[in-house]
């Protein structure tokens, strides 16, 4: 266990020192050198199992998009700035959350490049709320710019989202899994994810929630930002329901997008 610690230390700094390697590239190149940086990497992240198995096994993210994510965020750390290259599958459906006069909850997988989603929102004035304890983290690639967010406590948790969830309000969750293996929604509460899935989303559908899923893949040099509608009409079943079919489109996708050449 000692040996491997100091192996994950040695990478984190060595990833650090990658990140600062960006520095010099001019502002319109540096998302691509650092996509350059991040694969550079991989090998080695994959040699000493420096990633999230949990999420791997899961089928929902790769140790592409993994260390990508920690070259970001260690550039952002560093100073320097980004212009990311996204694209988007489904968003009309978040156009037509927004215009809807609705709260709106949307519910995210807890993975690797979600809060390039949280720019993205940001850049369009969305005055959205994330769920959080005292982790303030900066917006990706926007040194000195940070994300709304929520601190909560255990006791008053629901009380605060029944009254944000308000018309035009914008909260975000993320879906882990608990020790059981069962889906969930957490709101990190100190050091833990107190699992609340069955009374937010049965929140938000009580207020008459606009309720989208959202999920990002790394996709060549490009981050596809996926949204997808609940099924609202058909009460906290449908929106479960619709939850199990886009964590399954989720998991099926990636199948497909990292079969090697040849496979069928």
């Amino acid at each position: 266990m000692a040996l491997k610690a100091k192996l994950y230390r040695a990478y984190d700094l060595g990833v650090v020192a990658a990140a600062a390697l960006a520095a010099p590239v001019p502002y319109r190149h540096r998302w691509r050198a650092l996509r350059l940086i991040g694969r550079l990497l991989m090998p080695i992240a994959r040699g000493i199992g420096r990633y999230r198995d949990d999420y791997a096994a899961e089928g929902l993210v790769t140790v592409e998009e993994y260390v990508f994510e920690f070259a970001l965020m260690r550039a952002t750390q560093l100073g320097l700035g980004f212009e990311p290259r996204l694209s988007h599958d489904g968003l009309e459906m978040l156009d037509e959350a927004l215009a809807s006069g609705k709260p709106v909850m949307l519910v995210g997988v807890h993975a690797m490049l979600l809060y390039l989603a949280g720019r993205y929102l940001m850049e369009r004035g969305c005055d959205f709320i994330a769920p959080r304890s005292t982790f303030n983290p900066p917006v990706m690639g926007k040194p000195g710019s940070y994300y709304s967010y929520l601190p909560f406590d255990q006791s008053n948790a629901m009380l605060r989202l029944t009254r944000m969830m308000q018309p035009g309000r914008l909260i975000t969750a993320l879906i882990d899994g608990d020790r059981n293996g069962r889906r969930t929604i957490a709101v990190p509460i100190g050091a833990i994810d107190v699992p609340i899935s069955y009374p937010l989303l049965k929140l938000g559908v009580d207020r008459g929630a606009a309720i989208l899923f959202f999920h990002p893949r790394l996709i060549g040099d490009r981050v596809e930002l996926r949204w997808r509608r609940a099924d609202e009409a058909n009460g906290l079943d449908g929106v479960i329901a619709s939850l199990g079919e886009f964590l399954l489109d989720q998991t099926a996708a990636r199948s497909i997008t990292t079969k090697p050449p040849g496979a069928r």
